[in-house]
C-alpha cells in the first residue's frame, strides 16, 4: 500500500495526483556512470603516470601492484556511482503528492504532510532553465504550520491549479 492510499483512507478518491518527471532519470544515470568512467580513466592513466614517476626514480616495483591498485580504484569509484545513482532515483521515484476534496497529502524523502485543502495558503512553483524545457519544476506547498518542497514534478502548473480548483469547490 502506498504513502497515498494509507494518509488518504478508503472513503476517499484522489481527485489530482502529481507525478515526478521521468526526464530527471536521465541525468541521475549519467552522474552514476560518468563517476565510473572517471575511477576507469584514473585506473588507466594515472597509474600509468605513477608507474612511469616511480620507475624513473629508479624504484623497482611490481606490475602486479599497479593493476591491483588500479583494479581497487575503478571498484570504489563503480560502486560509488551506483549507490549514488540508486539512491537519488529512489529518492525521485518516492515522491508523492496528491489531493482529495478535502485533503491535500504528499510525502518526499523522510518529510510528509497531510493538511485540509483550506489551509494551504500558498502555492509556489520554481522552475530552472531544463525544467521549463522538459515541462518539470519544484512544487512549494505552504500552510499555516507546515509547508514543504516537492521537486521534480512534471507539469507542476497543471497540478496547482486542479488543486485551487478544488480549493474553490
Amino acid at each position: 500500500m502506498s504513502f497515498l492510499e494509507t494518509n488518504i483512507g478508503k472513503k476517499s478518491e484522489i481527485l489530482v495526483k502529481a507525478n515526478y518527471s521521468r526526464v530527471i532519470l536521465v541525468p541521475i544515470i549519467a552522474q552514476g556512470a560518468l563517476i565510473a568512467l572517471i575511477g576507469y580513466l584514473i585506473k588507466t592513466f594515472d597509474l600509468y603516470l605513477l608507474k612511469v614517476t616511480i620507475e624513473s626514480l629508479g624504484v623497482n616495483v611490481s606490475e602486479d601492484l599497479f593493476t591491483l591498485l588500479g583494479n581497487l580504484i575503478f571498484i570504489i569509484f563503480l560502486i560509488y556511482g551506483i549507490i549514488l545513482a540508486v539512491v537519488k532515483v529512489i529518492r525521485t521515484t518516492g515522491i508523492e503528492l496528491a489531493a482529495t476534496k478535502d485533503l491535500l497529502v504528499g510525502r518526499y524523502g523522510k518529510d510528509a504532510m497531510r493538511v485540509p485543502l483550506e489551509k494551504v495558503e500558498n502555492f509556489a512553483i520554481y522552475k530552472n532553465i531544463i525544467g521549463k524545457i522538459f515541462n518539470f519544476g519544484t512544487v512549494y506547498i505552504g500552510t499555516p504550520s507546515v509547508s514543504m518542497k516537492f521537486p521534480f514534478i512534471a507539469e507542476p502548473e497543471k497540478f496547482r491549479d486542479s488543486v485551487l480548483e478544488l480549493q474553490k469547490k
